[in-house]
């Protein structure tokens, strides 16, 4: 098992993915930026940076993924070696993502109204009703009751994690002692799940269920050995095999899917957790790492009213954008995200995470 002090620099590469992970959703949500109207003719080939950063244009949105991965890993870690607690479990998941989505909620719901007196419609996500508002207030805004895109977003995300972390929870409540070869059957059934659908689920719910327990079962597989992960040599020709291949299993295209990047994504994993149990000289990189870190949920949450903020600006002045004011949009884009998202988790995020948890 993992000792303790494997687990302190355990924090450092993991945090650093998240933040990653984090950066990439923020440039494939850099495009809502541009009011609509704004440079029309505009290609990503225009974008800024867009030698270094074209392919996050593209496919920033796979960060989601990721994220779902990272989430089953880091709840495995927290979880599956100590005493159960089903009360703890909810609590701490409560207060770690409730009081932030409430703020952001109310925050972009006054933007909208707003935008919509400025130009007699709401933007980027049309559903802005009641009906949507309280989906989202009991965050269930992507279980398939929608009718589409509403309030903040990219909450839909945390929305469907929240369905995985009931699974996990049942299954160490009623399952027994956990062991790998349950991980590997529930991995297996989450994904043929996704492939048949026989119940006809949102894609996302059962998507983000095989993404989570890929990261719970790479969790436990990493914690009972800690030598060179030498099965990864074969998951990346492994991944591009299934992207370049077309495999289709009924209505299923396993290479246009997300399935495979599981893959890929499993690889930096299982080597960032090796890495670091290797370099203990990276423990002193862990409060850099750990700030970093606490800024992923945050940035995620805000970019939506950071984004309305600027669009509600650009229509009450008229404002008309030129190519060469795109580098300028996007570092000042970033630097006030991730600048807010500090200052969030240090004044409200961080606190009441802290308040609900005793």
């Amino acid at each position: 098992m993992i000792t303790s002090k494997s687990v302190i620099s355990q924090d450092v590469l993991l945090n650093l993915v998240r933040v990653a992970a984090a950066f990439s959703i923020a440039i494939w949500h850099f495009q809502l930026l541009i009011p609509k109207g704004n440079l029309t003719q505009i290609t990503v080939d225009d974008y800024p940076f867009h030698v270094v950063l074209g392919f996050l244009y593209t496919h920033g949105f796979l960060a989601v993924q990721l994220f779902w991965v990272v989430s089953g890993f880091v709840i495995a870690k927290a979880y599956l070696n100590r005493t159960w607690e089903l009360s703890r479990f909810i609590r701490n998941r409560f207060a770690r993502l409730y009081p932030l989505h409430v703020v952001t909620l109310v925050i972009v719901a006054i933007l909208q109204i707003a935008i919509r007196k400025s130009q007699d419609n709401y933007t980027i996500c049309r559903h802005q009703d009641l009906y949507h508002f309280f989906l989202n207030l009991f965050f269930i805004p992507a279980i398939g009751l929608e009718k589409g895109c509403s309030s903040n977003a990219p909450i839909w995300s945390v929305s469907v994690e929240l369905i995985s972390y009931m699974a996990f929870a049942i299954l160490l409540t009623f399952g027994g002692k956990i062991k790998l070869f349950k991980l590997i059957v529930i991995n297996v059934l989450t994904l043929m799940l996704l492939v048949f659908n026989p119940v006809n689920l949102p894609t996302h719910i059962l998507e983000c269920g095989f993404f989570f327990f890929c990261g719970t079962t790479l969790f436990w597989i990493r914690s009972i050995n800690s030598k060179f992960p030498i099965y990864v040599i074969f998951f990346i020709p492994l991944f591009i095999f299934l992207k370049v291949e077309k495999i289709q299993i009924g209505n299923f295209d396993l290479k246009e899917s997300s399935v495979p990047w599981a893959l890929a994504f499993g690889t930096i994993l299982v080597l960032q957790d090796w890495a670091n149990k290797r370099f203990v000289g990276l423990i002193h990189l862990r409060t850099i790492s750990e700030t970093l870190g606490n800024l992923t949920y945050s940035s995620y949450l805000l970019q939506y009213p950071l984004i309305l903020c600027w669009l509600l600006f650009c229509s009450y002045f008229k404002i008309v954008l030129q190519p060469i004011y795109l580098p300028f949009l996007m570092i000042g884009y970033i630097v006030i995200l991730f600048g807010l998202s500090h200052l969030t988790f240090q004044k409200f995020e961080g606190y009441w995470r802290e308040r609900l948890r005793k």
